[in-house]
């Protein structure tokens, strides 16, 4: 599984290696600290199941480029890509899950911090936590 953390916390990122490696068979986990070296990435790699993201945990308040503004610009290049991954936003900021459904390829909205069990659902395996 190929997985992207789009968050500026390096905390989170640590956070998200340490629950997620000794769970998963050979996670690939990349970390972004802003939207645009995303997007940047995404579109970069367009081509390239290989590398592309399974799943992306996305944080709205981000400096440089916020998760809204990355939500829009993904829309407008998700088309080209030969993998198209799944987004989760995870946020400590109160937003409307409504104004998430305008994105199609938001699949679940979560509350930092993200509980174990949610972390698990995201990457959809029921393996518990030691």
């Amino acid at each position: 599984m190929i997985l992207h953390i789009i968050d500026d916390d390096h905390l989170v990122h640590r956070f998200y290696e340490v629950l997620l490696k000794p769970v998963l068979d050979d996670p690939s986990l990349e970390s972004f600290y802003n939207g645009k070296d995303a997007l940047d990435f995404l579109n970069q790699n367009k081509d390239d199941r290989e590398i592309l993201p399974d799943v992306i945990l996305l944080d709205i308040n981000m400096p440089i480029m916020d998760g809204w503004t990355f939500l829009e610009n993904f829309e407008n290049i998700v088309w080209k890509m030969t993998k198209r991954p799944s987004i989760f936003v995870v946020t400590s900021c109160l937003i409307n899950p409504k104004d998430l459904r305008e994105s199609t390829h938001v699949k679940g909205y979560f509350s930092k911090p993200l509980a174990d069990q949610d972390l698990m659902q995201i990457v959809g395996t029921n393996a518990s936590i030691v």
